[in-house]
């Protein structure tokens, strides 16, 4: 990597090839890459005279915009570590981050401002009109293993840690993903899941990379997107629950696609039917990533092989809607509880293991989070997977998630799976909740179809008859209105466990 790693050299590279037709495209705006570093220049440039030195961290709070792009990339461009603000968390949460982190000012546009105001920091306006003058300054040399962000992660385990990732990370993977997606130039990324999460973050410097156009859904609408999809998008990246509302939505199935050529999910696992109704409706090729913010973030890409792609249907969803293959320059691998790998036949059950130059050197003044994630130089994610023959991964659990049952084992994703197609499902997340005789039960928090009946414990278990072990089929259900996520949008195990043991009070021995 050149001696300046900074990651603000991405925009600059795209700048000085002169290509107008990227850039950053909402609304009325409509910047070239040139327009976008000049304003990141003169962006550093203000940040700079309001005191932050290299290697200060200044926060970021906000929607999709061009906005977004201008605070990582003038974050960037001045030598400062960006800290994205989760927009779900509340004010104290925020404020405690912000302590934590150490910074000196918040990144805001005005619609962000009355917050922004409350949290304590001095603010810089990301739409001040003086930016549109732009600045001439090249970006702060950064070596890679300077700290580029730090992201505060949306509290899945109850105590968000504040995850550093290097210049050197940052770049290694814009690269390797720009490789394994087939980014180019002609591509327009939709940023529709949220820009302050890696799960849509990391396409900010992909596509740069390469001098794609980006466009941007201030917050998830499905309708939003469904339009941007009929005019010239070509990829983009959203949780499965996202994907979920997608194809159910009534007026997606009736419209045209014609730009539409690679659609990805994260985040969380994936049902295969979910799969099959995101190819139907979209007619775009589909694949499924895996990773974390700690490893900045893919790991692993499901996308087909030439000779897979004749394969039955069916069987092409259930590939896809695995973790995938390990993405190029990264070291993936599912190890047992001796540390060596686990047997790559679909069944034995490991953690997630992961080493290379998109892996985060370790957490923000945190060690004992530092001691507990590295061991032998490998990351431990605290997923727990199979491995196929044909180098899949598949996801089963997180190691805090499995449900023990009368002293067996039921990992979370399998149920998911089965019951994902069953009549009157709309959405739903299965946790462990409480019991006197079996330790815990397989619990199942559904969201009801309103086009049907709502199902029931005895639909959901003649449903998975000849799916699931008679151990692992539900013993209890809880119908929502909704299931309650994290910050990014992916379904929070947490807060359902806590939501079914609430629901289900003292609830009887099955």
């Amino acid at each position: 990597m050149a001696p300046n790693a900074s990651l603000a050299t991405l925009l600059a590279d795209a700048a000085a090839r002169g290509d107008d037709r990227g850039g950053f495209h909402h609304r009325g705006v409509r910047w070239t890459y040139g327009d976008a570093a000049r304003r990141a220049g003169a962006l550093a440039a203000r940040l700079r005279a309001a005191g932050a030195v290299p290697g200060d961290v200044v926060a970021w709070l906000g929607d999709n915009t061009p906005g977004a792009a201008l605070a990582y990339f003038g974050a960037a461009w001045a030598g400062l570590v960006l800290a994205p603000l989760h927009l779900r968390l509340t004010d104290a949460d925020l404020r405690r981050v912000l302590a934590h982190a150490g910074a000196k000012a918040v990144l805001v546009e005005h619609g962000g401002r009355s917050r922004a105001a409350a949290l304590g920091l001095p603010l810089v306006a990301l739409d001040d009109p003086s930016l549109d003058a732009g600045g001439d300054d090249a970006p702060v040399p950064r070596a890679a293993g300077d700290a580029a962000h730090v992201y505060y992660t949306s509290g899945s385990t109850g105590v968000p840690k504040g995850v550093v990732l290097t210049h050197g990370n940052v770049v290694a993977h814009a690269r390797r993903a720009a490789d394994a997606l087939e980014l180019g130039p002609a591509d327009v990324w939709l940023h529709a899941a949220p820009m302050f999460h890696l799960a849509d973050a990391w396409a900010t410097f992909s596509v740069t990379l390469v001098g794609g156009t980006h466009r941007f859904v201030e917050r998830f609408d499905e309708v939003a997107v469904l339009d941007a999809f009929a005019s010239g998008v070509t990829t983009t990246n959203l949780v499965p629950t996202m994907w979920n509302a997608l194809v159910r939505h009534p007026a997606a199935s009736g419209r045209a696609y014609p730009s539409l050529r690679l659609l990805l999910s994260g985040g969380a696992a994936i049902a295969p039917d979910v799969v099959r109704r995101v190819r139907e409706v979209f007619r775009a090729e589909y694949a499924q990533t895996y990773g974390l913010t700690e490893t900045s973030p893919y790991l692993t890409i499901s996308r087909l092989t030439p000779e897979e792609r004749s394969l039955p249907d069916d069987e092409q969803c259930r590939r896809l809607a695995r973790a995938g293959r390990p993405m190029g320059g990264v070291e993936v691998a599912v190890v047992g509880d001796d540390g060596r790998p686990v047997p790559a036949d679909g069944a034995t059950v490991g953690e997630v293991v992961a080493r290379g130059p998109t892996v985060t050197p370790g957490y923000l003044r945190n060690p004992e989070a530092d001691a507990a994630a590295f061991r032998d130089g490998w990351f431990r994610t605290g997923d727990l997977a199979r491995v196929f023959g044909d180098g899949r991964i598949d996801l089963a659990d997180r190691t805090g998630d499995v449900v023990n049952t009368g002293g067996e084992k039921v990992y979370s994703a399998d149920v998911e799976r089965a019951l994902a197609d069953a009549p009157g499902v709309r959405e739903l997340v299965v946790v462990g909740t409480p019991d006197p005789h079996w330790g815990q039960v397989v619990t199942a928090v559904v969201v009801a179809d309103a086009a049907g009946a709502p199902p029931t414990l005895d639909t959901l278990r003649v449903h998975a008859d000849g799916r699931l072990a008679d151990f692992k089929r539900p013993r209890r259900l809880v119908l929502v209105d909704a299931l309650p996520r994290t910050a990014s949008g992916k379904l929070s195990k947490r807060e359902a466990r806590t939501l079914a043991v609430a629901r289900l009070g003292a609830a009887p021995r099955p």
